[in-house]
């Protein structure tokens, strides 16, 4: 069966929807669903598809790395809102220690950004 992105993210959204229903988290939680890569590419066609985008996981063609992320937190992320902005879940890191007020250590490099901009649409 092939899926087109589009319709992985509704069945994502969907999927997320329910578990959420499930654990009944308050307006305070910050809710972040980023599966790690594209569709795994299955003998007889019984993989899926990231099309209109070429690739599958493990590969590093468009439609192997990039994928839909998901996050909820009312009252902080408009609902609805679409960003197409290219992040990468290495940033997840410095975000959340930013909003949460965490310094990071300073003995290393962390890779990443802080990406709550995007996130909370905000330029």
């Amino acid at each position: 069966m092939f899926r087109s992105t589009h319709r992985r993210i509704s069945e994502a959204k969907a999927s997320v929807g329910e578990v959420l229903k499930t654990l009944k988290l308050d307006e305070n939680t910050l809710i972040i669903y980023a599966p790690d890569n594209g569709p795994w590419k299955l003998n007889e066609g019984k993989g899926g598809s990231a099309y209109p985008l070429r690739g599958y996981t493990f590969q590093t063609l468009e439609g192997g790395m990039r994928v839909p992320c998901l996050a909820r937190w009312p009252g902080k992320i408009p609902a609805g809102a679409e960003c197409s902005e290219v992040a990468a879940t290495i940033d997840l890191l410095l975000t959340i220690a930013g909003l949460t007020g965490t310094q990071v250590p300073q003995d290393r490099v962390i890779d990443g950004k802080d990406i709550w901009p995007l996130v909370a649409m905000r330029s």
